[in-house]
């Protein structure tokens, strides 16, 4: 019992440093990190982009999802979901920053269906259900420590919650002890938690951030993923969480090595940089926004690359870019079956594209 509550209480003081510094990487990694490295063949297509409106958007926005008809963003400011029209205005919001009821102090998954949209919070570890009119219907408190959340189905959460080999050291730290498990389900009816058990794709020892990542889901057809940050693969699985299937990415990145300092800091392996920034799933694609690109096509003006996967098998198919805006880099998509929302800082573009 003593373990476990070291356990936990490692894990909750640490998640906010993990979140900053992960952003805080996430956002220097230069592409020229990964200048000549011949592993990289994409396969690019000439898809045509149209820009049809833009909205400005006072939000620090880090990521969207498209559902319905309506773009939803999580502002991490103030810690919201807003949910946006085709003008950009805001016609309800969810959430707000705070401790008390409905608020959150660190959101870390959230996700958006028919009944309404479900947020987490890592650091009151615990998930937090509103309906479409913005009312807090639900309220979970989680036993184990868990970095992010998404909604399968009614009362079905699948967590990014790692189980760590039994009968190590406990002055070891936490992130670095061998991991038995990434994932772990959340039952909200029976209040009880289970083991996703499947392969690891790399050794069992690597870092957790190793595995750092996002959820994405497509809740109208049942396509759920996990796509990792900085190596280079996904993963896929059903309305029940159970594992479909595991891909590579086209950037076949390994998890990078982790090395944390006695002053707590973190030096990452930069053969194995931040690639994967954004994604976004459809009835049939999966669309990658990736921060690292060939040297070849490394030019001044020249935008970040989406990636298309397909949703049922994981196999690549063709990459395209997406262009700069106002001398801005796009770093958070959302994709419909026609259109492209990018977010450029301090605007969101539609686009419509075609293959």
């Amino acid at each position: 019992m003593k373990r476990k509550l070291v356990l936990i209480l490692a894990t909750v003081l640490i998640s906010p440093l993990i979140c900053s510094v992960l952003l805080l990487y996430s956002r220097s990694f230069s592409s020229a990190t990964q200048q000549g490295n011949s592993q990289f063949r994409r396969n690019y297509k000439n898809v045509q982009l149209k820009k049809i409106s833009e909205f400005d958007i006072v939000a620090r926005v880090v990521n969207m999802k498209f559902f319905n008809s309506y773009l939803y963003v999580y502002d991490f400011q103030t810690q919201r979901i807003l949910k946006l029209d085709a003008k950009g205005d805001i016609v309800q919001s969810f959430g707000k920053k705070g401790l008390g009821p409905g608020e959150f102090m660190q959101i870390m998954g959230w996700d958006v269906d028919d009944a309404g949209v479900s947020c987490d919070d890592i650091t009151k570890l615990s998930i937090t259900e509103f309906s479409q009119a913005g009312e807090r219907i639900n309220y979970f408190k989680i036993d184990k420590p868990f970095y992010s959340s998404m909604r399968l189905e009614k009362d079905l959460y699948l967590l990014l919650s790692p189980s760590y080999k039994k009968g190590e050291d406990p002055k070891t730290p936490v992130p670095l002890l061998p991991i038995t498990s990434l994932f772990s389900l959340f039952n909200a009816k029976n209040k009880t938690l289970s083991e996703v058990i499947f392969p690891l794709p790399e050794a069992t020892t690597q870092p957790l951030l190793a595995y750092d990542g996002f959820f994405v889901s497509h809740s109208q057809s049942g396509k759920y993923f996990f796509v990792c940050r900085r190596f280079g693969g996904f993963f896929a699985f059903d309305k029940k969480g159970k594992i479909k299937f595991t891909a590579r990415t086209i950037d076949m990145s390994p998890p990078p090595k982790i090395i944390f300092g006695e002053t707590g800091s973190a030096s990452y392996d930069k053969k194995s940089p931040f690639i994967n920034e954004s994604a976004s799933a459809t009835d049939k694609y999966l669309f990658i926004l990736s921060l690292v690109r060939e040297s070849e096509i490394n030019q001044a003006n020249r935008g970040v690359v989406v990636d298309v996967y397909d949703v049922d098998t994981g196999q690549y198919l063709y990459s395209f870019e997406l262009p700069n805006y106002n001398n801005a880099e796009a770093s958070e998509i959302a994709v419909s079956n026609k259109q492209i929302f990018a977010y450029y800082g301090e605007k969101i573009v539609v686009f419509t594209y075609t293959e």
